[in-house]
């Protein structure tokens, strides 16, 4: 690609890393970088902030970086803005994206082709990445003319920045002479957007891109728009400074561009688009609240029975692939909920080697696989899962990701593991099964393919001949209530002085407890010593090195609640390592978003 890329970033260095492999993808040979510093207020921001900008230290293709970090917090508006200053004065056009923007690798030479076309035309001042028009062509060529600036991902020139004026100077003046009677042909929008000014100009609204629509109206430009999606917003959710609620625009699905591109011939905003976004962004709050509750409760209801129906997959879209996933899967709306749900193993795969090898009991469809994958893509992983459902999406997925990512390499395996061959059956529903044993005299009456005996785990890393046992570096295992059988039959692997055990902890009967119990006692005396404690909902809760706190760790969760009360936690995930990888597995836990 020829043009530079601009990353502005904060505090999130889950998703600021999605946007980095992206963009290291893309291998542009300059990389401007724009950080805000940490909160006064916010104690936890100066780690996540260190973190985040220790993301650009790992930039390891030939590229020229240059940082513009900020030393204290300035604020969405002026980080931004100064941001996008310094940008311009460094270069003419830039490619810019922000740390919750994922884009797709077409977006890049889109941008690139469409800089150069339109780098002095005086009419257009943006290139959007971002298509938020739900799937609705605009026309027949790879793109359409809007009013509105999409700012999630984009590109521009210094001549458009140059007529930016964040704070707004003429807005008085604008605001008395109707003005915006003018531009806008609806009285309801006049109504709006001059309260959205009106706000932005006295400082009630700390941002930056309602200042970028004014001047684009002031100076009767408009933004170039793909016809198909190119940049995913990510970073909806609790742990967004902006965006806390989820949006019905957030984790659109990408869409790859078709090259050649075809250019319309004509430089005007489309009617059409810009109405459909009117309506659904930028209309009276009442009124879009209402229409957000009738989607969560009555459309959204309807599409998942469809989906249901008619066996749909779900998909989770990741910077270099897809996955699917069962139409009753419950990860999507875990992860749209909970924003550290699930993020601790891609975060920690950044921290390991090329070739290390990650075991991946339970490994369900694929989805750890993808994320694990996707954060470091030179990792190497044997996925077993015994569930023929699972199995079959988790095959597939594994072609996917093997062929979008060559350094990957994946080995699947169908079983079911534990210590014991006794005959068992899966049981559960909305992406989770558990085994549940058969009685002797209960197994002739079941049909075979239903049936699983356990193979213990060494035997199955024995069978893969590929396999360098020296390199497995996680043993990873979410079984729903066996994980300590899981691990008890890992044998030999344990002896492995680089082997870190990442397990949940799932209790639903007095045995499965004192096994989770015993599986402490049993790696303190393998020499496992550390024991990094994590919600089911993916927050961080404790670091402990005693047995017996452990214990107690695990006791506190399966405790009832006091009446009147809520669990806080249902169950626990555990990362556990030995001395020599305590100051790493610090690192790590350390660097981790706290939410």
């Amino acid at each position: 690609m020829k043009s530079p890329v601009a990353l502005f970033m904060f505090r999130r260095p889950d998703t600021t890393a999605r946007v980095l492999h992206a963009i290291r993808e893309a291998r542009p040979s300059l990389l401007l970088v724009v950080a805000d510093g940490p909160r006064p207020d916010r104690p936890d921001d100066a780690t996540a902030c260190a973190a985040t900008r220790a993301l650009i230290d790992g930039v390891d293709w030939p590229c020229e970086v240059r940082r513009e970090f900020a030393a204290e917090n300035m604020g969405c508006r002026r980080r931004v803005a100064s941001g996008l200053a310094w940008v311009f004065s460094q270069v003419p056009e830039a490619i810019i994206l922000e740390d919750d923007c994922v884009p797709d690798q077409t977006f890049f030479p889109f941008c690139d082709e469409l800089l150069e076309r339109y780098r002095d035309d005086p009419r257009v001042v943006q290139i959007s990445g971002a298509n938020n028009q739900k799937g609705r062509r605009r026309g027949t060529h790879s793109y359409f003319f809007s009013r509105y600036n999409n700012v999630w991902g984009w590109a521009s020139w210094r001549r458009a920045f140059d007529l930016y004026d964040v704070d707004m100077h003429r807005w008085p003046e604008l605001r008395d002479s109707n003005w915006l009677a003018g531009v806008l042909d609806n009285p309801g929008l006049v109504h709006f957007w001059t309260q959205q000014f009106q706000a932005v100009y006295e400082g009630r609204i700390d941002t930056w891109d309602y200042q970028w629509i004014y001047s684009t109206w002031l100076h009767s430009m408009v933004s170039l728009v793909p016809n198909r999606n190119l940049v995913r917003n990510i970073g909806f959710g609790p742990g967004a400074s902006h965006t806390p609620v989820e949006d019905p625009f957030a984790n659109d699905q990408l869409e790859p561009m078709e090259f050649p591109l075809d250019h319309p011939s004509t430089v005007a905003s489309d009617p059409r688009a810009d109405r459909f976004t009117e309506k659904f962004e930028f209309t009276d709050p009442w009124l879009t609240r209402v229409r957000r509750a009738l989607r969560v409760r009555l459309l959204a209801p309807l599409k998942q029975r469809v989906r249901l129906a008619l066996n749909i997959p779900l998909r989770l879209v990741y910077p270099a692939f897809t996955i699917d996933l069962p139409p009753d899967h419950l990860l999507p709306s875990l992860l749209r909920a909970y924003p550290l749900y699930d993020q601790l193993l891609p975060h920690l795969a950044k921290y390991l080697d090329a070739g290390d090898v990650v075991i991946d009991v339970g490994a369900n469809c694929g989805d750890t696989l993808a994320a694990m994958s996707s954060a470091n893509s030179a990792l190497s992983f044997v996925c077993i899962e015994p569930d023929a459902t699972f199995y079959s999406f988790l095959w597939r997925n594994a072609e996917r990701i093997r062929a979008a990512l060559p350094r990957t390499s994946v080995q699947t395996v169908r079983s079911l593991v534990g210590t014991q061959p006794a005959a068992s059956m899966l049981h559960g529903e909305g992406g989770t099964k558990t085994a549940r044993a058969l009685d002797p005299a209960g197994e002739p009456a079941t049909t075979s393919g239903g049936v699983h005996r356990s193979v213990r785990l060494d035997e199955i890393v024995r069978g893969q001949s590929a396999l360098a046992p020296e390199r497995i570096r996680l043993l990873k295992s979410d079984v729903d209530g066996y994980d300590y059988d899981v691990i008890a039959s890992a044998g030999a692997m344990l002896n492995n002085e680089r082997l870190l055990i990442f397990f949940e902890c799932y209790a639903e009967n007095d045995e499965q407890r004192a096994g989770y119990l015993k599986l402490f006692e049993q790696l303190a005396a393998r020499g496992y010593h550390h024991f990094s404690f994590f919600s089911n909902f993916g927050k961080f809760l404790r670091h402990t090195t005693a047995v017996d706190a452990a214990h107690q760790q695990l006791r506190d969760v399966w405790r009832e609640p006091a009446a009147g009360t809520a669990k806080s936690a249902f169950y626990l995930d555990v990362l556990a390592c030995r001395d020599t990888d305590a100051p790493f597995i610090e690192r790590v836990v350390t660097e981790f978003p706290r939410g």
